[in-house]
């Protein structure tokens, strides 16, 4: 019986560290590699790994409407940069480990197997705190300046929230409380995206901490969160009317230190839709219209554009039904407290997607899978 266990354990453990190899370097940690050739080594093994891992007892009765959008997607994607040629080997790494890792996923909630969930929380809450001395630190230069061991600002709230996200879904998974190691881990994301200057970061932040100390007592239904985010979208996409207001832009300067422009993201928008209003099918991925525009930046930071600009109307639909099937029929919300959080935390994704171009992350994409997964799981035992 004591043999039995320890190899149980052993077989937990390694495939813990199997996990942990494969998710890695997706995680935005790109910067911690000394060279990029040993980057793009690791990531051949990850996603190696997780090939086997998908590809293990594989059956074709498992196959979903995810994996057939998530495939059509991908291969339009491919077709379209290579069209252009657009098309680079990291590119490449990029859309074959979007589709394994969700294939994983998808496979994993099927076997009720939620070991990725804590990998992917260990690994992120690691980042943070490996990464904050160098928050600490940019606390004496100035803003524009300011550069963290993960990259820049942005590119550090897109691993502190997720982190906020994963670490609250493995509480809720493991059915424990938070420990003191969480909490404490809590106060050093939201130092993090504090300190560091992201002002949307910090407010989805703050947000999502609410909802984890009183998401329990909220029932808040799916469509509510739907009217919102329309809302915002509808206000975003409106912003010119109202962006030469002096009165709220000295408002918005004097509380936020900031503009109607969103840091200049709305020239990015005008600029990024009058070239998508010449192209249906997209420029590719990794084309450079607005590098050779601006000079200095490569991404139309709104999620929803850079799809456009990138894949054209066919990439915007297909994501689109990616997103419906995720989110179709009833989400039984109140009576799944796992549904809940991540219907929260993917509300506040397609917010941060409304000023970042966040559908290049593969986080976005595991999101959706896992409320796909979830609410399946729900309808069969209602069944």
């Amino acid at each position: 019986m004591e043999r039995l266990r320890k190899n149980v354990l052993m077989k937990r453990i390694a495939k813990i560290i199997l996990l942990s190899i494969a998710f890695f370097p997706f995680l935005n940690t790109e910067k911690l590699f000394v060279t990029s050739q040993l980057y793009d080594i690791f990531r051949g093994i990850s996603s190696i790994i997780l090939t086997i891992a998908v590809l293990h007892n594989f059956k074709m009765n498992k196959i979903t409407s995810l994996h057939v959008i998530l495939l059509l997607f991908s291969v339009y994607e491919l077709a379209i940069s290579m069209k252009h040629g657009t098309l680079t080997a990291g590119i490449v790494f990029a859309m074959y480990y979007r589709i394994v890792s969700v294939f994983y996923i998808i496979k994993s909630f099927a076997k009720k197997d939620y070991t990725f969930i804590f990998v992917i929380s260990c690994l992120l809450n690691i980042l943070i705190l490996v990464n904050f001395p160098s928050v600490i630190n940019s606390l004496s230069i100035a803003e524009y300046d300011k550069a963290f061991l993960l990259g820049g600002k942005n590119s550090l709230s897109l691993v502190v929230i997720p982190a906020i996200f994963f670490s609250q879904l493995y509480v809720y998974m493991s059915s424990k409380k938070y420990s003191v190691w969480q909490l404490i881990m809590l106060v050093v994301d939201l130092l993090t995206l504090l300190l560091c200057g992201s002002s949307t970061g910090l407010i989805i932040g703050v947000f999502m901490t609410m909802f984890i100390l009183f998401g329990e007592r909220l029932n808040i239904s799916f469509k509510y969160y739907a009217i919102f985010f329309v809302l915002a979208m509808f206000i975003v996409f409106n912003i010119t009317l109202i962006r030469d207001n002096t009165a709220i832009n000295d408002f918005l300067a004097d509380a936020m230190n900031k503009d109607l422009t969103f840091s200049g993201r709305t020239n990015l928008w005008n600029m990024s839709m009058k070239y998508i209003g010449e192209n249906f099918w997209g420029y590719g991925r990794g084309n450079e219209i607005l590098l050779h525009l601006t000079g200095y930046l490569n991404e139309t930071h709104n999620t929803f554009l850079e799809i456009l600009l990138s894949d054209g109307f066919p990439g915007i639909i297909l994501f689109i039904l990616y997103l419906a099937n995720c989110i179709k029929g009833k989400l039984y919300t109140r009576k799944n407290k796992y549904i809940n959080v991540c219907i929260f935390a993917f509300f506040s994704f397609m917010l941060l997607s409304l000023s970042e171009s966040i559908a290049c992350y593969t986080v976005l994409w595991w999101i959706m899978t896992i409320i796909f997964c979830l609410n399946r799981n729900t309808l069969e035992v209602k069944k």
